[in-house]
């Protein structure tokens, strides 16, 4: 896997972390990104390299600039640099991005008031676009991780084994690879998570999405209460354009619908969904912070993570706990299930 580089900061941090970073009684080690770990994988940190200079730095953080002007300017230097490493005859398989401090706060959300409706710009989202409008595969750095010890743990960063996990998962998948996969499901079984967002510009109307393994957007509907949630002929149209794309690439009818939510199902959206799931084996799942409920067991430590309960209709999980090869609970907050 090679690497390639967009910014002001050098490699050695991650060709450090890739050889494995210690932990502590907190953390676990990290196993390092090599050919005979976990991931099977190296990552090349000789790859080809894109500096943003100085000049351009001052330019775009330059007195009196209008935050928005500065914003689209450094959109427009990184997407430069995107550019050339796009045109390379083997172009990286992920390409790390490294940003002042200074830039980074400064741009991270940019906002812009136009005729009563607010926008909200985002870096992170601006530099994703242009990534994929290139074919390229990006994954940011904060230019003080990057310049940081790894063997002092000093930092007020997050733990260098916990960053090193996160980050080398992050871009081994980007790069294709799976680093897990679900076991115990049956198979053909087609889970869709359902989401809600707004269209830019408009204030009055949400439009749905569901995405598994694809993503599908639905037509815009308007909703007054606290929840999005779309009318029955909308939440009907959704599913079964699904299902009629499930068909189109697995080339066959899922015997086994999940649809998956964050928020509860209301009355209308909940009747068009099963409208449109009448003929196939279905389950609903809501799933939500439990505020109300807390589980406890014997001895000194909070439940063990990954613990489920049943009580009533209603089912518990813990996806933080108790972890067996720490010895501990590695938090210092109260354990909520959802």
């Amino acid at each position: 896997m090679t690497a390639g580089f967009i910014g002001t900061a050098e490699s050695t941090w991650l060709s450090r972390a890739a050889e494995g970073v210690d932990g502590d009684d907190e953390h676990h080690p990290f196993c390092g990104f090599q050919p005979d770990g976990p991931f099977a994988s190296r990552l090349r940190t000789d790859g080809p390299e894109a500096k943003i200079t100085a000049a351009e730095i001052r330019a775009v953080t330059a007195d009196r600039r209008r935050r928005l002007d500065g914003f689209n300017q450094l959109l427009d230097v990184i997407d430069d640099r995107l550019r050339r490493l796009a045109g390379l005859d083997a172009p990286p398989s992920v390409v790390f991005i490294t940003l002042p401090s200074e830039i980074s706060k400064r741009y991270w959300a940019v906002h812009q008031r136009n005729r009563g409706v607010e926008t909200v710009w985002n870096l992170r989202a601006g530099i994703k676009a242009r990534a994929m409008h290139r074919g390229l595969r990006t994954q940011l750095l904060q230019q003080e991780t990057v310049e940081s010890d790894l063997d002092a743990h000093t930092s007020d960063l997050e733990h260098h084994a916990d960053l090193a996990w996160n980050l080398f998962t992050a871009i081994y998948f980007k790069a294709g690879g799976f680093p897990w996969t679900p076991v115990g499901l049956a198979e053909g079984t087609c889970h869709l998570g359902v989401t809600f967002y707004r269209q830019h510009g408009e204030r009055s109307t949400m439009r749905t999405s569901v995405a598994q393994a694809f993503v599908l957007r639905g037509s815009p509907f308007e909703w007054k209460s606290k929840w999005p949630h779309p009318p029955v002929e909308e939440a009907s149209r959704l599913i079964s354009d699904v299902i009629g794309r499930y068909k189109q690439t697995m080339g066959r009818t899922p015997p086994h619908i999940v649809i998956h939510k964050q928020s509860r199902f209301f009355p209308e959206e909940r009747e068009g969904f099963e409208d449109a799931l009448s003929s196939y084996e279905y389950d609903l799942v809501a799933l939500a912070p439990a505020t109300g409920v807390r589980m406890m067991r014997h001895g000194e430590y909070p439940p063990s993570r990954g613990t489920y309960v049943s009580l009533g209709d209603r089912r518990y999980l813990y996806t933080i706990g108790y972890v067996p090869s720490l010895g501990c609970y590695p938090h210092g907050h109260v354990l909520a299930p959802v």
